[in-house]
């Protein structure tokens, strides 16, 4: 059997040309031209094989740098599989069977070839690894499920005026490090980023939105020089960070990528928890439609100087303008 036939998806959020920080949420579903693609929560495509390498290797460096979950989260953690394993079954019956035995399910999982054991309470009892080239002991079952996606995850628990990150996946980090998130609010997780202000004054209604009234979907968006998923601040040992960071824009060889966030929120009534499913695309400038080439220099040039140095654009921005502006007019 193929690892998948569908193509990789396209999204363009910068659709107005100008650089904004808002919510932007849609409701999942929204048709942004991707037909069933949209309508799913987790998007599984011809890369799949690329992003599973990826993970597996976050994994293989050190996994408490990419997986960090704290009592509460473990407390939540049945509840959420039995959630991915009723959604992934839904999503993509040809990549995933579900089979029942006695109180035991095993989830034979078609793309990686595993195949995932639990108890009808959602306990993560093991895994038969379909690649032993790749076998690695998984954590749980929030570690184990999330391998056999392409997104990163992450569970925000409410309780009362309260919220917390009680649980997080991410191997594929754009240049932020999940052990620092841990165990803080939405406010605090969001404070380097600038221009929340704002939002974070309504940050708990927002959770609460997502909770009742969801799920949503929504985008981010930045530059890279290169289409490696993970930039985790910290490089691996030995690895030089200049060329681990994917942010430095050469002149004299351009070069770069369009990094797309698709950020999904899904609520969680019964455990009272938010769900976010972020998945990374990249796509080449270079290839992008002249439109879109316009827009994204038109966004860069209204982006505010904060913004360019959060984004690792600063002392890059006229370069690239430049570059893109001859993309344009060459269009």
């Amino acid at each position: 059997m193929a690892i998948v036939i569908e193509p990789v998806v396209h999204y363009f959020p910068l659709s107005s040309g100008q650089y904004v920080i808002k919510p932007g949420f849609y409701r999942l579903g929204h048709d942004f031209g991707n037909g069933a693609a949209d309508r799913r929560l987790f998007q599984l495509d011809r890369q799949f094989a690329d992003y599973r390498q990826a993970k597996h290797a976050a994994r293989a460096e050190n996994p408490d740098k990419y997986i960090c979950i704290d009592p509460d989260g473990h407390r939540l953690e049945p509840e959420l599989n039995r959630f991915l394993i009723r959604q992934l079954i839904a999503e993509y019956p040809g990549y995933f069977r579900l089979h029942q035995t006695s109180n035991r399910q095993q989830l034979d999982c078609l793309l990686s070839g595993d195949t995932l054991q639990f108890t009808d309470a959602g306990q993560y009892l093991g895994c038969r690894p379909g690649d032993e080239t790749l076998a690695m002991s998984y954590a749980g079952g929030l570690d184990a499920l999330a391998m056999q996606i392409q997104e990163d995850l992450a569970l925000i628990w409410l309780s009362g005026e309260e919220n917390r990150l009680c649980a997080i996946h991410l191997c594929q980090p754009n240049h932020w490090d999940p052990r620092d998130k841990i165990g803080r609010d939405f406010i605090q997780i969001h404070a380097p980023v600038p221009g929340m202000e704002r939002i974070n004054t309504h940050a708990l209604q927002l959770l609460q939105a997502c909770l009742q009234q969801g799920p949503f979907v929504r985008f981010a968006w930045g530059i890279a020089t290169d289409e490696r998923l993970n930039h985790h601040p910290e490089p691996p040992g030995g690895v030089a960070p200049e060329l681990w960071q994917g942010r430095e824009f050469d002149a004299a060889n351009p070069a770069a990528w369009l990094r797309v966030e698709r950020q999904t929120l899904y609520g969680l009534q019964s455990i009272n928890a938010v769900l976010f499913g972020i998945r990374t695309y990249h796509y080449p400038v270079a290839t992008l439609s002249a439109t879109e080439q316009c827009l994204l220099s038109q966004a860069l040039e209204t982006m505010p100087t904060a913004s360019q140095h959060y984004k690792g654009l600063a002392g890059r921005q006229r370069d690239l303008l430049h570059w893109l502006h001859n993309l344009c007019d060459a269009s």
